[in-house]
This record gives C-alpha cells, sequence and structure tokens, in this order.
C-alpha cells in the first residue's frame, strides 16, 4: 500500500467517523433517529476494530519489510520500518480487542 492509498484509506475512515459522530448528535438534538442514535455505539466499536485491523496488517507488512522478508521496495532491510511496524501491530492489536471487549459488555 503505497502513500496515497494510505491517505486515501485514512479520509474515508475520517469520514466515515464523522457521519456516525453526526447520527449522534441529530438524536441529541431532538430529530427523532433513535434507530440510528443506538447503532452509533456499535458504528464506533467498529470503526475501531476496522482502524485496529489495519494497523495491524499494515505495521506487519513494515516489520517484515524491515527485516528483509518481504522485499522489493525502499524499506527492504531497512531495520526502521520494523521499528516503526511493530508498535503498530501492537497498538492494532490493542485496539481490536479493547473493542471486542467493549462490544461483550455492551451487550450482554
Amino acid at each position: 500500500m503505497d502513500r496515497e492509498q494510505l491517505e486515501h484509506l485514512i479520509l474515508v475512515l475520517h469520514q466515515f467517523a464523522l457521519v456516525a459522530r453526526h447520527c449522534g448528535q441529530e438524536e441529541t438534538q431532538g430529530h427523532g433517529h433513535q434507530d440510528l442514535v443506538e447503532s452509533a455505539p456499535e458504528v464506533d466499536i467498529m470503526v475501531r476494530i476496522v482502524i485496529g485491523v489495519l494497523l495491524v496488517l499494515v505495521g506487519g507488512v513494515w516489520f517484515f519489510q524491515g527485516v528483509g522478508v518481504i522485499g522489493g521496495s525502499f524499506m527492504s532491510g531497512d531495520i526502521l520500518w520494523s521499528v516503526i511496524g511493530a508498535p503498530m501491530v501492537f497498538v492494532g492489536a490493542l485496539l481490536i480487542r479493547a473493542s471486542r471487549a467493549s462490544r461483550r459488555t455492551d451487550h450482554p
């Protein structure tokens, strides 16, 4: 995934989060969109899971490029990318785990 694709993905996820947040604000203003507002926490959890999965995938690719397992890039064999990728995988996994735990506690 190149930089342009990553920036586009971040933009799309940001727009998705804004729409979800907007749905929640409409209910607090009395517009009566109860179904959308009740699902807003679910949307928030799903956005966190998607971001977590992306962090794990991109971080994993960067890590394996940094250690030289995946070749064909300027990042291949450069240990800096493994140092950047490893924490991304860790943070992504934590985000997924926390989101899944939140989903379980929200819906018994």
